[in-house]
């Protein structure tokens, strides 16, 4: 019985190893040119700002929250190649 209970948890254990590079990966921008995930930040623009007022927010008050648009330009270090994305931040 020992035996069949360290090989359930070396199982596990493995398949939670797994999953977390599988998420990471999914998590982790890529070069959309040789999928390596070898990339740093070079440049970010804010591209747009939104202030919205939230009635009832934190505490029974008001709360202010704020959406930015912002361009991410990447660099891959394995092929060379710049591309950028467009995400939306959202700050209360």
């Amino acid at each position: 019985m020992y035996p069949m209970i360290v090989a359930g948890v070396v199982a596990a254990i493995g398949v939670i190893l797994i999953m977390g590079k599988w998420l990471q990966k999914l998590s982790s921008p890529h070069c959309p040119e040789c999928q390596s995930i070898n990339v740093s930040v070079v440049e970010q623009k804010i591209l747009r700002t939104h202030h919205s007022f939230v009635p009832g927010g934190r505490d029974s008050g008001n709360t202010t929250c704020i959406q930015q648009e912002i361009e991410i330009t990447y660099y891959c270090s394995a092929c060379g190649h710049k591309f950028s994305k467009i995400i939306m931040q959202t700050h209360t």
